[in-house]
């Protein structure tokens, strides 16, 4: 029996293939954010539940960047890395979105310093010292969520 090899590339995706690939890195951002919640309502560890929200948060943005231009922001989303509000900022540009308010900001901000940093995902020594996370909120991120989950209806319809 012959072996074909075949390399797929997304740089040579065709408009809607382009289209079906954000909107799968959309929703697994979104399943992200749902795994989130049902651990924080079974009393998860409070880490792994913001890990997994600010995970969500940025997968979710990113598919909605590409939603918007794909050609443009695929090249961009290394740039982005994992730094929640400069994929906020880039989405709020790209879809002429409100500016975030101060408190959502400075919510979102502390939730990615922490996710940027792996301090959510690995232990290390703010473990070793009981620095705790519990103190780190993210209801804000949390509805933050919810509105890119109604954006995304308009814009994956």
């Amino acid at each position: 029996m012959p072996i074909v090899n075949v390399k797929l590339s997304p740089k040579k995706l065709a408009p809607f293939g382009k289209k079906a690939l954000a909107a799968a890195m959309f929703q697994k951002g979104a399943h992200f954010v749902g795994a989130s919640i049902l651990l924080r309502q079974k009393s998860g560890f409070h880490d792994v539940v913001l890990h997994l929200l600010a995970q969500g948060f940025e997968v979710m943005q990113k598919g909605l960047l590409l939603a918007r231009d794909y050609d443009t922001f695929r090249p961009q989303l290394r740039k982005l890395g994992h730094d929640l509000v400069r994929g906020a900022d880039a989405l709020h540009s790209a879809y002429k979105l409100k500016p975030m308010k101060k408190n959502l900001r400075e919510e979102l901000q502390a939730l990615s310093d922490h996710y940027r940093d792996h301090k959510l995902r690995y232990a290390g020594i703010q473990d070793l010292l009981g620095l705790p996370t519990r103190e780190l909120k993210a209801d804000l991120v949390l509805r933050q969520a919810t509105a890119l989950m109604l954006l995304a209806r308009r814009v994956f319809k």
